[in-house]
């Protein structure tokens, strides 16, 4: 059934579990369906904000050292005009 929901089209895999609900399909394989949708988008979710995090991380972190890099190059340039 879900194989044949993406081949129509339907991309949301929440509208493809109201889909079969609405048809009375098996309200437990449903149900079931519905379940494992929450939970692989909570997976999802959490896979993002861990890249989210890992990238800002590391954004930060560059940040630090271009600004430590500028911190020890205005020092240099202080004696040079002196």
């Amino acid at each position: 059934m879900v194989e044949k929901a993406k081949r129509k089209g339907v991309q949301n895999s929440a509208s493809i579990a109201i889909i079969m609900y609405k048809k009375k399909l098996c309200r437990s394989r449903v149900t079931d369906l519905w379940r494992t949708i929450l939970q692989s988008d909570r997976d999802d979710e959490i896979k993002t904000r861990r890249k989210e995090r890992g990238s800002c991380q590391s954004l930060s972190r560059n940040v630090n050292l271009a600004a430590d890099q500028v911190v020890e190059k205005q020092p240099e340039q202080q004696y040079n005009e002196e």
